[in-house]
């Protein structure tokens, strides 16, 4: 693969949470000209990543008609208040077992860049490695996942998180210097900071 060719690797774009915290649903919440989600999809897409998958829960109606008109392919996730492992297991399910594992991106990250996407893809085709990024001192989004991990995945109990599947596999680190990255949206708090930090008035 080469940095212009389409990565037949699939998004995950896990979008199933019900955000709390937020007190919205922040996953349409407005992001320059898109919503959050519409952003991540489109950097995903950019990256040249393919397919597109959006793992659905709390807000399904709303969110799934946001994006009815976007490339992708969405699963509704029954099990979402499990927590984010019932999401990657049904992700991992919908996965041909000659694919080339899956890329998760999370719902809520907006700024992060196709050109970071890529990178983490093609860092983790090439290894064979759960690879991602690592800012600073955190370890960041997203995570690329390989087809050996699949196996695991598709069995995740709902104790278990994508956490369990990193420990379990050998990993990649690819060091990214952008540290505006690294940040969420946990909270209206830090949406307003994540905007600011890209001079976003919407």
């Amino acid at each position: 693969m080469t940095e212009n060719t389409q990565l037949l690797i699939p998004a995950v774009i896990l979008a199933a949470g019900e955000a709390r915290r937020f007190g919205k649903i922040k996953q349409l919440m407005p992001w320059g000209s898109k919503t959050v989600i519409e952003n991540v999809i489109y950097s995903a897409a950019t990256a040249g990543l393919n397919p597109i998958y959006v793992v659905l829960g709390a807000s399904a109606a709303l969110i799934g008609e946001k994006i009815a008109n976007w490339p992708v392919i969405a699963l509704i996730n029954p099990d979402w208040p499990e927590g984010q492992g019932s999401s990657l297991r049904l992700a991992a399910q919908n996965l041909p077992d000659n694919g080339l594992g899956m890329l998760t991106l999370l719902g809520d990250q907006p700024q992060i860049s196709p050109i970071l996407i890529r990178a983490v893809a093609l860092k983790g085709f090439e290894s064979g490695k759960v690879t991602r990024p690592i800012i600073g001192d955190r370890r960041g989004h997203p995570v690329y996942f390989p087809q050996v991990c699949l196996g695991m995945l598709r069995a995740l109990g709902s104790e278990q998180s994508g956490r369990d599947v990193v420990r379990a596999f050998p990993n990649e680190f690819l060091p990214w210097f952008d540290e505006t990255m690294a940040l969420d949206m946990d909270t209206p708090e830090d949406y307003e900071i994540l905007k600011a930090s890209f001079r976003l008035d919407g």
